[in-house]
């Protein structure tokens, strides 16, 4: 689990405590662990993201802000009881999904150098396509490239492992869910993954050329697939 959903589940856990803990409701600390939810739970989605593998603690979030929103003072037994074993199996059934399909990052390199990465398109003009029908398509070919980058400068920011273009994303998700036989939205998340690359990052200055080394994937895969070895 990522540091803000950790952080939020810690909090619907007090929040169940504080709330549940007695038959009666203290309405003003009902009060002060709403807001405070309500906030953790809003800078999680703006920071981090929805991913779906959280649905559960969203209902568990939800089904406290009720509690606190009706504000009744005692809370019968079967009905706290039964709010506890829920929100446990919810708030479990989050966590374990969390575990086992996580948000991942490729392995730090252990070079002395930034790695910046960038993607160029060409398209040859004088080249018919061979791989589609459409006539007077001409070839196309996609090339990423990583390099040594300056230390400092643009690109600081950590490049996605999958492109950010929704629409060439949703493509990738298509592809990988019909290979591994599940829905596209089960690998909605994947978007959420780093590499540790920074995009358009400027090159670092060199007294002599760097080597090139020309990596070709294998048909049936993409580039997406041999960014870590890259």
């Amino acid at each position: 689990m990522r540091v803000l959903e950790m952080s939020w589940v810690a909090a619907c856990v007090a929040m169940l405590i504080i709330l549940l803990s007695r038959d009666t409701i203290n309405r003003k600390a009902g009060a002060i662990v709403g807001i405070a939810g309500g906030l953790l739970f809003a800078v999680q989605l703006l920071v981090e993201g929805y991913r779906w593998q959280m649905i559960p603690t969203y209902i568990v979030t939800a089904l406290l802000f009720v509690l606190v929103l009706f504000r009744r003072r005692t809370v019968k037994k079967p009905l706290r009881y039964t709010i506890w074993g829920l929100s446990v199996v919810l708030l479990g059934g989050s966590a374990a999904l969390s575990a086992l399909l996580p948000v991942f990052h490729l392995p730090t390199p252990s070079g002395e150098f930034r790695v910046g990465t960038d993607t160029l398109h060409f398209v040859d003009a004088d080249r018919e396509e061979t791989f589609t029908e459409q006539k007077g398509d001409k070839r196309e070919l996609i090339v990423q490239v990583w390099y040594p980058a300056a230390a400092s400068g643009q690109g600081t920011e950590k490049a996605t492992v999958f492109p950010k273009d929704k629409r060439l994303f949703h493509t990738y998700m298509q592809a990988y869910s019909e290979y591994l036989g599940l829905p596209a939205a089960a690998l909605d998340y994947w978007k959420y993954s780093r590499a540790n690359a920074n995009g358009h990052a400027d090159l670092r200055l060199a007294k002599n050329p760097y080597p090139v080394v020309l990596l070709s994937h294998g048909m049936g895969v993409g580039r997406i697939l041999h960014s870590s070895q890259a």
